[in-house]
């Protein structure tokens, strides 16, 4: 055995019976020092504090497992890991833990014994779990209270996660679409064969009528612990470093459409009247089921997911969990315009025209259903590159590779397109040190804009907050001149939406309210209109009128979800110490829920705070002025008891 090789920790750990099946699996961190064992649980780089030693988590978030009987249990957001509380740390040197407390020899032999059984149970197999291109066995040997851990082979590499979310790499895995839902599983011989075969055809030829070649730096795709695929660096990259050079012939793009022998001729009837997105979806569903092991992109597409995990896969059961989120209304309108789209390919048309591609036995491969996978898979995975050209400023295109990139709010990956030639690039926005994952950052949004583009909910999100429209009232008589003042100022709410913040108020929701709430000397004073647009009070008037408002705003919302903040705690808690699993749609429908309703209460109480009640009577004018025909809910709002029972 190869001990100086072994560059990690690990930790093993099975799942029980009670979890469909005795799986085993391999979690590792690299270069572990002391207490900071279960950083990559976290995913922020935060070490853990303490002197516990985790050693066992290999299951759904909310399902637990005890190993030796000594086990608490520790949180951090979504991602739940088993502790061992056995005073146990580990030396600077990786592979070695020892109990260092006499007073806790007892538990620290238990705890031995307990890693020990584990690794016996999981030493039967081999895992792929965070192993790139090798597999790997680990022996643990117990001498005294000291827990051992050697690697059998050299070539064993892991993965350093940080906190974000994947895409969901492929349905032939058990895997997580984020690392909130933290699932850590095992891969199959199978799946890692997938995965080296992948990267052999991105680094020859592989592609119809490609001209160029493909350059694949230092990077490899790998199963990352808790997401699922991802990137990671197979030596250290500096910033601006060249990761990928891949011919366009080789991505999915409109190019690739026409060049696709009968489909190509069937390609020019589409781009009449059909969308990019669902060009790009035909075509997808042309190459991924119509010609399957035949295409010559099939060691890509076979990677593909083979689920719509967005709420644009869900039942309508599933869809009752995020009852009052905005979330409900875009997934229905998102389905609508796909249905529309849909119809306007005429898929009727092209079977008849078209029977070798479109009918037959094919015409099973372009329904409805099948439509919506392709163009959730195009949607969630597809970039836009400037070409720089006048003709086409913008190319719309599927790149391999770069497609398995993880999400990280840093922007870590810059893809760019080279005119010349004809290829798209990929470098390295920062530096990455060996074995370290490789991200790419999707962009800033909510996370319900996450888990309706790409089906998980990120961990950590700078961009979180719940969306607020505005309106001028019909019966307003300044109405007219309030719309003005908006767009004027860029507030138009027919154009834009607002948003309630985790902390804080948002200056343009606030600034767009007094307008709003403006009465006629207020709305023809130009220093009125300026105070509010630049976030300050217009009058004691204006201040408690636009508060009665924007309360309203909140408790709508909040009254809108079938369930309170505290009915969600009750049902977490409940769950964390039962076998009986919510699945993981419904574990991002609670997160998403959950989230919003503590950034609705957090708006209401910096509401109180950002304006206080200067004068009663001005509270209760307001309310007899806007909500008049609810005179008692709004005094409710007011005195924060609305507020209090969502809690």
């Amino acid at each position: 055995m190869e001990r100086k090789s072994f560059k990690c920790s690990v930790r093993l750990a099975c799942e029980t019976e009670v979890a469909r099946r005795r799986v085993c699996t391999k979690v590792t961190r690299a270069r572990v020092v002391g207490s900071s064992f279960c950083r990559w649980a976290r995913g922020d780089g935060d070490s853990v504090r303490g002197r516990d030693w985790s050693i066992a988590y290999n299951v759904t978030p909310l399902m637990y497992q005890s190993v030796g009987g000594l086990v608490r249990f520790r949180t951090f957001g979504m991602v739940h890991v088993v502790v061992v509380r056995s005073f146990v740390r580990s030396f600077v040197r990786p592979r070695v833990v020892t109990a260092s407390s006499s007073s806790s020899v007892r538990e620290g032999v238990f705890f031995c014994v307990s890693a020990l059984r584990t690794a016996r149970a999981c030493a039967r197999r081999e895992w792929h779990g965070a192993v790139m291109g090798a597999r790997c066995r680990a022996v643990v040997v117990v001498v005294g209270i000291i827990v051992v851990v050697f690697a059998s082979s050299s070539s064993c590499v892991v993965v350093a996660g940080e906190g974000g979310g994947e895409r969901h790499a492929s349905s032939s895995s058990s895997s997580s679409s984020s690392s909130s839902s933290g699932t850590v599983f095992a891969e199959t011989s199978a799946m890692t064969r997938s995965i080296a075969g992948f990267e052999r055809w991105m680094r020859r030829g592989g592609a119809p009528a490609s001209t160029s070649t493909t350059f694949v730096g230092d990077v490899g795709v790998g199963v990352i612990p808790g997401l699922g695929r991802g990137l990671y660096a197979k030596k250290n990259i500096t910033k601006g470093a060249l990761l990928l050079e891949v011919p366009l012939e080789k991505c999915l793009s409109t190019a690739s459409a026409r060049a696709d022998g009968t489909f190509g001729e069937a390609f020019g009837e589409l781009e009449r009247g059909a969308t990019t997105n669902a060009m790009l979806a035909m075509h997808l569903l042309r190459q991924a089921y119509g010609l399957r092991g035949d295409s010559a992109y099939w060691p890509w597409l076979k990677l593909l997911p083979r689920e719509v995990d967005s709420t644009l896969g869900w039942t309508e059961k599933e869809l009752d969990e995020i009852e009052g989120s905005n979330l409900g209304a875009f997934t229905s309108a998102v389905k609508a315009q796909w249905r529309a789209e849909y119809d306007a390919l005429n898929v009727t048309h092209l079977r008849r025209t078209y029977p070798d591609v479109f009918g037959g036995k094919h015409a099973s491969y372009y329904t409805f259903e099948k439509f919506i996978w392709a163009m959730f898979v195009v949607w969630s995975r597809a970039i836009d590159l400037s070409t720089g050209s006048e003709d086409a400023p913008t190319a719309r295109v599927m790149v391999p590779f770069l497609d398995m990139a993880n999400h990280s709010p840093a922007k870590k990956l810059v893809p760019a397109w080279d005119a010349q030639k004809n290829a798209i690039k990929v470098y390295a926005a920062s530096n990455f040190t060996e074995n370290l994952e490789i991200r790419f950052n999707y962009d800033a949004k909510p996370s319900q804009y996450f888990l309706l583009q790409y089906g998980f909910i990120p961990e950590n999100n700078p961009a979180e907050c719940v969306e607020v429209t505005l309106r001028v009232a019909d019966n307003d008589p300044l109405r007219d001149i309030k719309e003005t003042l908006l767009e004027k100022h860029g507030l138009n709410p027919k154009t834009r939406n607002f948003e309630w913040k985790p902390v804080g108020i948002d200056a343009d929701l606030l600034a767009a309210t007094r307008v709003i709430s403006m009465n006629e000397d207020e709305a023809n004073d130009p220093t009125s209109v300026m105070l509010a647009i630049a976030g300050a009070s217009v009058s004691a008037r204006n201040d408690a009128h636009t508060k009665a408002v924007l309360l309203k705003s909140i408790a709508s919302f909040l009254e809108g979800y079938g369930t309170t903040l505290k009915e969600d705690n009750v049902y977490v808690k409940a769950k964390a110490n039962s076998t009986n699993l919510p699945s993981k749609r419904k574990r991002f429908a609670l997160l998403l829920r959950m989230r919003e309703k503590i950034i609705l209460l957090s708006s209401a109480n910096a509401l109180f705070k950002e304006l206080p009640d200067e004068d009663s009577e001005l509270v209760i004018d307001s309310c007899r002025y806007a909500f008049y025909n609810e005179y008692d809910a709004c005094m409710a709002r007011a005195r924060g008891e609305t507020f209090r029972k969502f809690e």
